[in-house]
């Protein structure tokens, strides 16, 4: 169930200095329909999970994200460059992993699944662009299968990730969200930025040939070959943005992508936030966008918990000032 935010509870988080003010301040909260009226533009929610990451048998702390993201968020400076008017504080949704097998876990996801595409659906209903902060990949696929209802249109999507989270359709996941959403027909046109070619085995690869039987639906660019000097982030990042352009786009960023993010399957080869921020950025700015959505941190200590809210919030307001 939702869990709505008040301002309250936003301003027992900001920490009040003399002759400054922070954004927490002034941020608009309510339900959707009051966000609404108020003229909000982007609307922002946490998935606070680990259950799809462990249906996928991955490892937890994805639940911790959102926590760490709104602190930080909210104790930005509130200036000339961001309109505070133009954003809501919508609340979180939370799910505990308990005691559930693999099976139990992958029906759990998919009732996340229907909590998440029904809030999606609303939001995006009522024109404004959901940023989802939070839980696993998994909710990729209700983001999608939400926006699609609440626009009313099918989507494509952008997903600067070393995984291609399109494993064969076994069950609910994190690994398979966008597997099921082309199957459904809500995602037309999927990019990979940035993949690895270490953690993608061959039956994905046959997924995207299966994909890509009649036309091209899918297409990937390897990370690897940037080392290699074969391509780069930047070349292929724009070859992105033409395949997905003709659609409204839904803007994917795993942050197992990041070097040495704290993350679901943090890695010490991936790209820095520099870039991340850079990818963010130019999505935002070249593409009709229906979402954002910032996948997988995994923070654990007080530490990573600083260094995750502080990056998720770069990342944020990086999409906020750029769409």
């Amino acid at each position: 169930m939702l869990t709505l935010i008040n301002h309250d509870a936003i301003l027992d988080l900001v920490s009040l200095r003399n002759f400054e003010k922070k954004i927490g301040e002034g941020i608009i909260t309510g339900s959707i329909n009051e966000l609404a009226k108020k003229g909000v533009k982007f609307v922002l929610f946490g998935v606070q999970e680990s259950v799809g990451i462990k249906a996928n048998f991955g490892t937890s702390g994805t639940e911790n994200a959102w926590d760490s993201f709104l602190k930080s968020f909210v104790n930005i400076q509130e200036n000339q460059f961001i309109d505070v008017t133009k954003i809501g504080v919508l609340g979180s949704l939370r799910y505990n992993v308990g005691n559930r097998n693999l099976d139990a876990l992958r029906v759990q996801t998919s009732k996340i699944d229907k909590e998440v595409e029904s809030i999606v659906k609303e939001i995006t209903s009522h024109k404004m662009i959901p940023i989802l902060i939070g839980g696993g990949h998994n909710n990729a696929y209700p983001l999608l299968t939400g926006s699609c209802k609440g626009y009313g249109e099918t989507l494509n999507a952008i997903n600067c990730d070393p995984h291609a989270d399109f494993r064969p359709i076994e069950g609910r996941h994190s690994g398979n969200g966008f597997t099921y959403a082309m199957n459904e027909e809500v995602l037309d046109r999927y990019f990979i930025l940035g993949l690895h070619q270490n953690y993608n085995g061959k039956s994905i690869f046959n997924e995207f040939k299966k994909a890509n039987k009649s036309t091209e639906k899918v297409k990937w660019t390897f990370f690897d070959e940037w080392i290699y000097g074969n391509s780069t982030m930047e070349k292929d990042l724009e070859i992105g943005i033409q395949f997905v352009k003709n659609k409204r786009v839904g803007i994917e960023l795993d942050m197992d992508a990041i070097n040495y993010m704290p993350s679901s399957a943090s890695g010490p080869s991936g790209i820095q936030l520099y870039s991340a921020r850079e990818y963010v950025s130019k999505c935002a700015s070249a593409l009709n966008v229906a979402y954002l959505h910032l996948a997988e941190a995994a923070p654990i200590s007080e530490y990573e918990n600083k260094m995750v809210g502080k990056s998720l919030t770069y990342l944020v307001t990086d999409f906020i000032k750029n769409t």
